[in-house]
C-alpha cells in the first residue's frame, strides 16, 4: 500500500485545526468561566467554532449571562425600590430554574419576612404615635431581629409605664392641687430619667410656690386680724393685752410677754402676758438678759432646746418649753420695748416672718399712741395743773376720776385709790411761815410724782395740804405696801427754814387707801366719800398711818392689762 503524503498533510492539517479550534474554545471556557467567577457578566467570545457541543456551551453560557444579569437587574431594581421605602416588592422568579430559583426565592422569603416584622413595627410604632401603649411586637423572631423585637416592646412598656405615673402626678398636680407628687420609675435612661426628674422638680417647685403662697396669705390674714383687733381698743394697756394674746394664739405659742421701754429708767417693763404670771415678773435694763440684749441690739434673738427651759402647769398637766423668739418692737430707730414668745416645740419658719412682721405694726402703733398720751398729757398738765407743786389740781381730778374708774369696771380691774393728808399741817405752817410751808409741799409732791411714773399713775392735790392718788396694784396688799413706801418717804423728808435749822422728821402724812374691785363701786363721789372716811380715820387714830379697806374681795380674773405697782 502506497503512501499518501498529500492526504496525510491533509489529515494533519485538519488534526491541527482542530486542536487548535478546541485549544481556542477551552480558552474562551476558560476566559468566561473567570469572567463569571470574577462577577464580570459582559464577557461574550467572538465565535467558538462550528463544533455542535462548543455551541451549546456557546448557548448555555449566554443564558447564564442573561439569567445572572436578569437577577442582577432585579436586585437592582429592588435596591432601588427599598430606598424608596417599598419593602413589599420582590424579584421576578420568571425564567429561572434550579439553583438560581432557589435561590431568588429564598431572597424574596428573606424579604418577606424581614417585611412582616417591618410591618409588625410600623403598627406599634402607629400605635404609639396615636398614643395606644398597649401593643406588642407579637412574631416571633431570633437573632438581630429578636433584639430589636425585644427593645422595641420594652420601650413601649416604658413608655407606658412612665405615662401612667406622668398622667396621675400631672392629675394629682393640676386637678386635685396637691402639689409635691414624685414619678417613682426608677427603670429610666437617658432622656427619659431627665425627663422624670425635670417633671419631680417641676412638682416639688409647684409645691414650694404653693406653700410659699401660703405661707403668705397665712401672715397677711394673721396681720389683718391683729389690726383689726387693735382698732377696737382705745387703751394703751388693753392693745398691749390684745397683741399678745392675738400673736401667741396666731402661732399656737404656750406663752409670751410685751417689755415696753422707760426712756426715764432705761429699764424694760412686762406690760402684758399670755398664760404667765406678771406678778413679780422681772424688769431688765438694757443689756441685761436676753430681753435686754435683744433691746439693746436692736435684733431678734431665737432660743432652740436650751439646756433650761420654763415649765408650764396647764391644769393637771406640765409642758416645758421648747422654743423661745425674742424681738425688738423698733419704730424709725426709737426703741418701745421687746416682744418674747415661747412655744412647747419650735417655731416654723412662716410662724417666725409672721411675728417679724407683726411688730412691724405694733411698733408704729404702740409708738404713736405712747407719743399721743405723753403729748395729751403734758397739754393736760398745762391746763390742769397746780401752779405750786406741778400736780393735777383739784379741776381736772373731778373729771379723771370717773372716766378712771368706768374704764376700769369696763375692764373688771382693781380699783386703787388713795388720799393723803400732811399732818398738823396748820402748825408747822404756822410755826415756819408759808415759805417752808410751800417748800414741804413741793418736796411731797416731788416724792408722789417720782415713784408714780406710768402712764396711767394719776397725782392730784385737791387741797391745801390734801393730796389724792390713782395707781394700779396687784392686790390689796400690794396696794398698801407701795402706800407705806410712800408714807416712809414722806417721813424721811429734810426741810431748812430761813434760819437753815433742820426741822427733820416733823413731816408726817395720814393716808385713806380704797382697793377694791371696779364693779363693786357705786361711783366717783361713793369712792371719794368711802376714802375720805378712811382718811379721817387715820388722822383720828393718831396721824402718820394708813387706813385700808379689807372688804374681802370676790375672785378677780387675772387682768394683764393693769399697771402692776410691786
Amino acid at each position: 500500500m502506497s503512501f499518501d503524503s498529500k492526504k496525510y498533510r491533509e489529515l494533519t492539517r485538519q488534526l491541527v485545526a482542530i486542536r487548535d479550534t478546541a485549544d481556542s474554545n477551552i480558552k474562551n471556557c476558560l476566559v468566561m468561566m473567570n469572567n463569571i467567577a470574577d462577577g464580570k457578566c459582559d464577557y461574550i467570545p467572538n465565535e467558538l467554532g462550528e463544533d455542535n457541543d462548543y455551541q451549546v456551551v456557546f448557548e448555555r453560557y449566554t443564558a447564564l449571562l442573561q439569567s445572572i444579569e436578569k437577577i442582577n437587574e432585579s436586585i437592582n431594581n429592588l435596591k432601588i425600590i427599598i430606598n424608596n421605602g417599598n419593602l413589599s416588592s420582590r424579584i421576578d422568579l420568571e425564567g429561572l430554574n434550579g439553583i438560581w430559583l432557589e435561590s431568588v426565592s429564598n431572597v424574596n422569603d428573606i424579604m418577606k419576612k424581614f417585611n412582616q416584622h417591618q410591618a409588625d413595627l410600623i403598627r406599634v410604632l402607629l400605635a404609639v404615635s396615636q398614643g395606644d401603649l398597649s401593643q406588642k411586637i407579637e412574631l416571633e423572631a431570633k437573632g438581630e431581629i429578636l433584639l430589636m423585637k425585644n427593645t422595641v416592646n420594652n420601650l413601649v412598656e416604658q413608655l407606658d409605664s412612665f405615662t401612667s405615673e406622668i398622667i396621675a402626678v400631672t392629675k394629682e398636680v393640676g386637678i386635685k392641687g396637691k402639689f409635691g407628687v414624685q414619678v417613682e420609675n426608677e427603670d429610666l435612661e437617658g432622656v427619659w430619667l431627665d425627663l422624670r426628674n425635670n417633671i419631680n422638680m417641676m412638682s416639688l417647685s409647684l409645691e414650694d410656690v404653693a406653700i410659699k403662697n401660703q405661707n403668705r396669705i397665712w401672715i397677711k390674714e394673721g396681720i389683718s386680724l391683729l389690726s383689726q383687733e387693735l382698732l377696737h381698743k382705745d387703751v394703751l394697756a388693753e392693745q398691749f393685752q390684745t397683741a399678745i394674746t392675738q400673736m401667741c394664739r396666731y402661732v399656737k405659742a404656750g406663752m409670751g410677754a410685751i417689755y415696753i421701754y422707760d426712756v426715764n429708767t432705761d429699764t424694760l417693763s412686762v406690760e402684758a402676758a399670755f398664760v404667765r404670771s406678771m406678778e413679780n415678773a422681772p424688769s431688765f435694763r438694757l443689756g441685761e438678759g436676753i430681753v435686754g440684749q435683744v433691746a439693746i441690739d436692736r435684733k431678734p434673738i431665737l432660743v432652740e432646746n436650751a439646756a433650761y427651759q420654763e415649765v408650764v402647769q396647764a391644769g393637771t398637766t406640765t409642758y416645758q418649753i421648747g422654743s423661745t423668739y425674742t424681738l425688738p418692737l423698733v419704730f424709725k430707730d426709737n426703741l418701745v420695748g421687746v416682744v418674747e414668745v415661747a412655744t412647747f416645740n419650735r417655731f416654723s419658719d412662716c410662724q417666725l416672718r409672721y411675728l417679724e412682721h407683726a411688730l412691724e405694726v405694733l411698733s408704729g402703733s404702740f409708738y404713736a399712741t405712747i407719743i399721743q398720751m405723753k403729748n395729751r398729757k403734758e397739754l393736760e398738765q398745762l391746763s390742769h395743773t397746780d401752779g405750786l407743786t406741778g400736780l393735777f389740781n383739784r379741776g381736772y381730778f373731778d373729771v379723771v376720776l370717773p372716766e378712771i374708774l368706768n374704764n376700769q369696771k369696763r375692764a373688771d380691774s382693781l380699783m386703787c385709790f388713795a388720799m393723803l393728808d400732811i399732818d398738823y399741817f396748820k402748825s408747822f405752817n404756822d410755826r415756819y411761815g408759808h415759805q417752808v410751808g410751800d417748800e414741804v409741799l413741793r418736796e411731797v409732791a416731788h416724792i408722789l410724782m417720782s415713784t408714780l411714773q406710768r402712764d396711767e399713775d394719776y397725782c392730784f392735790r385737791i387741797g391745801g395740804e390734801e393730796f389724792a392718788l390713782i395707781f394700779s396694784a396687784r392686790n390689796q396688799e400690794k396696794a398698801r405696801k407701795f402706800m407705806d413706801t410712800l408714807r416712809m418717804k414722806i417721813a424721811q423728808l429734810n426741810v431748812f427754814g430761813d434760819e437753815k435749822k433742820n426741822i427733820t422728821n416733823q413731816v408726817t402724812v395720814s393716808m385713806g387707801l380704797t382697793c377694791k374691785r371696779a364693779l363693786e363701786i357705786l361711783n366717783a363721789t361713793t369712792l371719794y366719800e368711802e376714802t375720805d372716811k378712811l382718811l379721817y380715820q387715820a388722822k383720828k387714830s393718831g396721824r402718820n398711818q394708813i387706813v385700808q379697806n379689807y372688804q374681802p374681795l370676790k375672785e378677780i380674773p387675772l387682768q394683764i392689762t393693769d399697771k402692776i405697782m410691786d
